[in-house]
């Protein structure tokens, strides 16, 4: 199946092949595939990757449907309620296997309840009640978590909780400074600014796997149209191998400033070093040693996101044809993903 993908990364005279890859933002979600791009590692597999910056996630799977792009690193959620609608989209491997909102406190309520930095998830969940958090949207990511979180603490997000719609970035981090929420969900840098300029404290650190449900998750993938993979066979294992390298430099502890360096000055240089630094401390684990995929990771996001979204799980069927980790293994061969 796959001899002509070796023969060909094998072979010095490979010309670079064109592959765009849909991207929601610039955010440090995607920070994979910015470092492949920094270290070579796009060009040592033969390729010549656009990385297309969209505006979001609904733009990044209409993009791949179309054929405007030929991967995404997009929601697993996603993929698979598009399966289950009718398309081809097909997991291919995983990109972050934690949750990226975290949820940040104002030190004012989280000493006001009770609560230390050395309490337990249980008591953070009793803290719950009677808390105003912004969200990013009425029934987004955001929201659903916290609805989430709710459950897990039995109250009632409707009446014992209330939910603030803020939207993303600056809007957020001025209300949480102006302390008229008493905490935010948002991924970092946003998070970690909340911390380090406002006095900010870490109720649930989600990308550090706080939070039992979603520790483990995989929640980002590496995404293609199965039609598509299947006549670029080649072509599909390298750009994953190309990740799986991106993945070994962020956790080598080797390679990972200079990474990070090279990343924050070509991709986000607007931000505060520190800054930088600390949150891409908060999200480096969440990017997996390892990107293969296998069906009981899978299965749990099917299961998970029917719990959370008060929802159906998608069928046996459309969840069994919605990935494979046929070339993530195969790219995988020869690289030390440990």
């Amino acid at each position: 199946m796959f001899a002509g993908a070796m023969a060909l990364c094998a072979s010095a005279a490979l010309a670079n092949d064109k592959i765009r890859v849909g991207l929601s933002s610039d955010g440090l979600l995607f920070v994979p595939a910015f470092v492949a791009d920094v270290m070579g590692y796009y060009e040592e597999e033969g390729l010549d990757v656009e990385l297309t910056i969209l505006g979001g996630a609904t733009k990044v799977y209409a993009a791949l449907v179309s054929g405007e792009v030929e991967f995404s690193i997009s929601s697993s959620v996603s993929i698979l309620r598009g399966r289950a609608g009718g398309t081809d989209m097909t997991m291919l491997g995983a990109a972050m296997d934690q949750h990226a909102s975290n949820i940040v406190a104002t030190r004012q309520w989280f000493e006001k309840t009770g609560l230390t930095r050395d309490s337990t998830y249980e008591e953070r969940l009793k803290a719950l009640k009677g808390i105003t958090i912004a969200v990013a949207s009425a029934a987004g990511g955001s929201a659903q978590l916290v609805r989430f979180l709710a459950g897990e603490a039995g109250v009632d997000p409707e009446r014992d909780m209330t939910l603030t719609v803020l939207g993303v970035g600056d809007t957020t981090l001025a209300a949480f400074a102006r302390r008229r929420v008493d905490a935010i969900t948002h991924s970092s840098p946003v998070a970690v600014q909340a911390i380090r300029e406002h006095d900010g404290v870490m109720l649930f650190h989600m990308s550090g796997g706080q939070v039992p449900a979603y520790n483990g998750f995989l929640y980002l993938t590496y995404t293609g149209l199965e039609s598509w993979i299947k006549e670029h066979e080649d072509q599909t294992v390298r750009f994953l191998r190309a990740m799986q390298k991106a993945h070994k430099a962020i956790r080598d502890p080797a390679t990972a400033e200079a990474v990070r360096d090279k990343v924050h000055a070509k991709y986000h240089a607007r931000i505060d070093d520190a800054l930088y630094a600390d949150a891409w401390a908060d999200y480096a684990s969440a990017f997996p040693a390892s990107i293969e995929i296998n069906g009981e990771m899978v299965d749990r996001v099917n299961e998970l996101a029917a719990k959370v979204e008060n929802a159906d799980p998608v069928l046996p069927e459309h969840v069994a044809a919605s990935w494979t980790n046929d070339y993530a293994a195969e790219a995988a061969k020869g690289l030390n993903a440990n």
